[in-house]
């Protein structure tokens, strides 16, 4: 059985496919689905505070691109009414990402083994991004200011950390030329 296991393992891993990765694009679409570029900015922060991206990456890496290497088909095209939920696997940990299509957010579950690790689920609202618990309250949020700075806030509203002008710009450079290289 273990070498079957194996066997399987080394067949996805040596596949060669680089996939389309789905999950990432629709993670990316979903924070450059705003319209405000200030508000856009803040959530890819968020994103990136929280590792959305790393998440997405991995399972798009490990499983979801093998999927279509050998079916030719990713998963994470197919539609599912209203909701679209999505698992994801780094090591011992699983998240869990259901997308509402209807309020355009996505509650994620993150799991070690079988414990129940955190729940979140991400928002936006209008110049705003938020993390909220799952019975809706804010636990963070960030927005931008008049200046080009970033501040995320806790539960409170009181400021966590700040993002100057100027770290926000070169976050901005960091992306831009991490999507240059790729070309």
């Amino acid at each position: 059985m273990r070498k079957l296991i194996a066997l399987v393992l080394i067949a996805v891993m040596l596949s060669g496919c680089t996939g389309s990765f789905e999950l990432t694009r629709k993670v990316y679409k979903f924070h450059r689905s705003i319209e405000n570029k200030w508000v856009d900015e803040i959530v890819f922060l968020v994103c990136a505070y929280i590792p959305v991206y790393v998440i997405a990456i991995l399972a798009d890496s490990i499983i979801f691109n093998s999927i279509e290497f050998w079916t030719e088909e990713n998963p994470m095209k197919s539609a599912q009414g209203e909701k679209l939920t999505r698992v994801a696997m780094a090591g011992d940990y699983r998240a869990v990402m259901t997308h509402d299509k209807n309020t355009d957010t996505i509650d994620v579950d993150i799991f070690k083994g079988v414990t129940p690790v955190s729940s979140f689920i991400l928002a936006k609202d209008g110049e705003r991004a938020m993390i909220k618990d799952k019975d809706g309250n804010i636990v963070s949020s960030a927005s931008k200011d008049a200046s080009g700075g970033v501040a995320l806030y806790d539960a409170k509203g009181k400021i966590a950390k700040y993002f100057t002008p100027e770290a926000v710009q070169i976050a901005k450079t960091r992306k831009l030329g991490n999507v240059l290289a790729k070309k």
